[in-house]
């Protein structure tokens, strides 16, 4: 809520805005980041959707998207309201609409005031408002019932969610990255320095904080909850996830996830998991609002080095358990984990492991698409990709944690005047050239790495082939080209309205002024070849970086179109 949930600002929030929205609104100023800039992603592009409008009790005009189903007459509509993050505005949370209406749910996202294209300043106290305004379009001008309702509230929605779902009682309220307000404001604000800030955040500890309390909120709602939170999540740590956890389990629903940060890293993550895990909540709260039993675990520890924990497992049916043993880490916003898969039975069974740490809660998630190894015990089923996405990370721990050896190459140096540092500049050459000759046999086929996933190995390439520039001299020209040429296939086909999520961050645009370096310096290396046709190509490649190379450029340029090769 209090922190960007995307790094990118752009240009939608200039200086002199900011400036008026701080001398009205300070806290409301340093804590939001509303966006108009919208995402243009061709891949929800056809998902269709109706922009619709309402008006919050103070009358400025809130901007919507709809998503619904048309399902034929007297079938019973199941609709999801989705409270979204604090950076951004509704086209940030397409893949969410895409996952619930692929899942058979109408879906609503809005803007809040001030954000997208809606009306008004962005202010924290508007915000509850807001929405209410949007349960009120849904219940009232599209006729929904409250029981055939439900709301996702994601990062600072997770917290309005809540208090909604307290206020409403619709049939199902899932929360991702949920956090503790009060807390989060203490250490985001600390204490201000002018009287108008002072007074700022001593109303909005006031009258905002109490309101939005998930802790009273959640032991006010009656119905189905789902609380989920990616283990290194660095924004928001998960520990609120776990304690509120902790302190509610009737009719929750709980999943820590592994290896994923805050959204929208847990869409790509886990994807085939997360999406079922979203669909499976929704539709088992609209289908069974008074059944609702979900495996549950505790645990012993006994001392020793390592510790032995004993876990007991009470499960409604045999099925593939997620037990996340964790703790706080210290220093950091993010969790120590230790998972534990199994294969449970029905009823109450029990096993002894050895996690790293003393764990302080255990968490249990039936987990539905796995791979069950014959031993009882399964690995999640990762869709490409999420397999792209995990070989990568592995790929690249081994290079950041290799040595690579260039002692005996660094001796043969010849002395310069200049010392260590042209000692050290020889030395990072000759590395370069050993990390390329230990990545080379392990790189993946560009073909076998899902597209979402290629420009990271680009930008890897890019910045290796920039450690291998200054050493053509010393005899490092051939990798430098072999690595320029591998880089071509990770390049993403439009480099503009491409988009990465990663942990607390979406960028918009693959910006990689590195990989338009090398792509410039290939370039000019297959002119001075005279290798026209892959210098034509090449030049093509880069016009997606720089349409500003128009076509009368390329007419003109070496290897461009008027040039015969």
């Amino acid at each position: 809520m209090l922190l960007p949930w995307s790094t990118a600002r752009g240009d939608d929030d200039p200086a002199p805005a900011r400036d008026l929205r701080a001398g009205l609104d300070p806290i409301s100023a340093a804590l939001l980041f509303p966006l108009a800039h919208e995402i243009d992603d061709e891949r929800y592009r056809d998902l269709p959707r109706t922009a619709v409008a309402f008006e919050n009790a103070a009358g400025a005009a809130l901007h919507g998207l709809w998503f619904d189903r048309e399902e034929p007459q007297g079938a019973v509509e199941r609709t999801v309201l989705v409270c979204g993050g604090n950076t951004g505005n509704a086209t940030f949370f397409l893949p969410f609409a895409e996952l619930l209406h692929a899942a058979g749910f109408d879906v609503l996202l809005f803007d809040y005031q001030g954000f997208g294209r809606s009306e008004g300043t962005a202010a924290l106290a508007s915000l509850p408002g807001d929405v209410a305004a949007a349960w009120r379009w849904l219940t009232e001008v599209q006729g929904r019932a409250r029981e055939r309702i439900g709301v996702l509230g994601i990062s600072l929605g997770s917290v309005l969610a809540l208090q909604l779902a307290a206020e409403m009682q619709p049939a199902a309220c899932a929360v991702e990255d949920l956090f503790f307000p009060d807390e989060q404001l203490d250490r985001a604000v600390g204490a201000p320095e002018s009287a108008a800030a002072r007074l700022a955040l001593s109303a909005v500890k006031g009258f905002l904080l109490p309101a939005v309390d998930p802790r009273r909120n959640a032991a006010r709602y009656a119905g189905s909850l789902f609380l989920l939170h990616g283990a290194e999540d660095w924004l928001l740590t998960p520990m609120a996830t776990v304690r509120l956890l902790a302190e509610r389990r009737e009719r929750t629903r709980g999943w820590i996830l592994a290896g994923a940060g805050h959204s929208p890293d847990s869409l790509q993550v886990e994807e085939w998991e997360y999406r079922e895990q979203l669909a499976r909540f929704f539709a088992d709260a609209f289908a069974a609002p008074t059944a609702w039993n979900e495996p549950h675990a505790t645990f012993t520890v006994e001392p020793g080095s390592p510790a032995r924990v004993t876990v007991e497992v009470t499960a409604p049916a045999r099925s593939a358990v997620q037990l996340a043993l964790v703790r706080p880490r210290e220093g950091a916003a993010s969790l120590e984990a230790h998972y534990e898969r199994r294969e449970v039975p029905a009823g109450t069974s029990r096993f002894d492991c050895t996690p790293p740490f003393v764990p302080e809660h255990v968490v249990a998630t039936t987990l539905h698409r796995v791979e069950l190894r014959g031993d009882g015990t399964f690995d999640p089923q990762l869709s490409p990709l999420s397999r792209s996405l995990r070989e990568h990370a592995e790929l690249l721990a081994d290079w950041v944690g290799r040595p690579f050896d260039v002692t005996l190459l660094t001796r043969r140096a010849a002395p310069q005047p200049s010392g260590a540092t042209a000692e050290s500049r020889i030395e990072s050459e000759l590395s370069g050239e050993a990390r390329w000759r230990w990545l080379k046999p392990r790189l993946p086929d560009f073909e076998d790495v899902d597209p979402r996933v290629r420009p990271r190995y680009a930008e890897w390439l890019a910045w290796l082939a920039f450690d291998l520039e200054a050493g053509e001299r010393h005899g490092t020209a051939n990798a430098l080209r072999e690595v320029r040429d591998a880089l071509v296939d990770f390049v993403p086909p439009d480099p503009a309205r491409f988009v990465t999520l990663g942990n607390a961050r979406i960028d918009v645009g693959f910006r990689s002024p590195m990989t338009v370096r090398q792509l410039t310096g290939l370039w000019v290396d297959q002119v001075a070849h005279r290798d026209f046709a892959a210098a034509r190509l090449t030049w093509q490649l880069l016009r997606r970086f720089e349409p500003r190379l128009d076509e009368a450029t390329t007419e003109s340029a070496p290897g461009g179109a008027a040039d015969g090769g």
